[in-house]
């Protein structure tokens, strides 16, 4: 079932060890795939991608270390728990309105730093001010089109951690409600707006088109904030339906 999104490339100078262990990863994220998927056999994989098994199995075992995979007697399946279509708030949808489109989508990670509280005075939030957050930016293509622009900005203070993960492919919102259980409020405004100059630049769009702006932001049961993003969507590459459901 996955073989046909697997893409190797024995020309370029990357091993194919770690393009399979990329594209599957991508697989796993993009795709829709039943709860009680089973990975192909090495032997299989290996056999129709015309590899070999050595980098299957590598590919395999890596992705159980990263904890996207678990070894069971069946074989390798995928750990539900990462899976954003298990979770209310994802950016799946962002990642189905790009295919819905017929385009391929690509994360592309942009910046990743530690930011103090008085560099989010733009903004509304209720952070505590003894708190300092983890940002990071990424883009989601489709094909080489730039389609959406990600802002995020989480708590150290209720995340601690954070800070040393490397965001890079990280799939933020499984990971926070997996090693961080608890009640959260999640809060949700959905516009569209006309692209700033420094959105559009990032975008390569025109300052003043229209865009799908998604303000996210989660807040603890003791009311206090641990997350805030600001999603810019492209709307030049969709049409728009009152009932489209944009929801993340």
């Amino acid at each position: 079932m996955i073989e046909r999104y697997i893409q190797i490339d024995k020309r370029r100078n990357q091993s194919i060890q770690d393009q399979l262990k990329l594209e599957l990863y991508s697989v796993i994220m993009v795709r829709t795939l039943p709860e009680d998927y089973v990975m192909p056999s090495i032997k299989d994989l290996a056999k129709s991608l015309d590899v070999r098994q050595e980098d299957v199995q590598y590919a395999y075992d890596s992705l159980v270390e990263e904890k996207f995979l678990i070894l069971e007697p069946k074989g390798y399946r995928i750990r539900q728990s990462i899976l954003p279509v298990n979770h209310g708030i994802s950016l799946k949808a962002l990642i189905d309105g790009i295919v819905s489109i017929g385009l391929t989508p690509i994360i592309q990670d942009i910046d990743q730093n530690i930011v103090e509280l008085k560099e989010l005075k733009r903004i509304d939030h209720r952070f505590d001010e003894d708190d300092k957050l983890v940002k990071f930016s990424r883009l989601y293509l489709g094909n080489e089109h730039k389609i959406a622009y990600l802002d995020n900005a989480l708590s150290i203070k209720y995340f601690p951690g954070m800070e040393a993960i490397n965001y890079t492919n990280f799939q933020i919102y499984p990971y926070i409600f997996e090693h961080y259980p608890g009640t959260y409020d999640i809060k949700r405004q959905f516009t569209i707006e006309s692209m700033s100059k420094e959105i559009a630049y990032i975008l390569n769009q025109v300052e003043g088109c229209p865009a799908i702006h998604i303000l996210s932001q989660i807040y603890n049961d003791k009311g206090s904030q641990v997350e805030h993003s600001n999603i810019w969507v492209s709307s030049h590459f969709f049409k728009f339906q009152v009932s489209t459901d944009f929801s993340l």
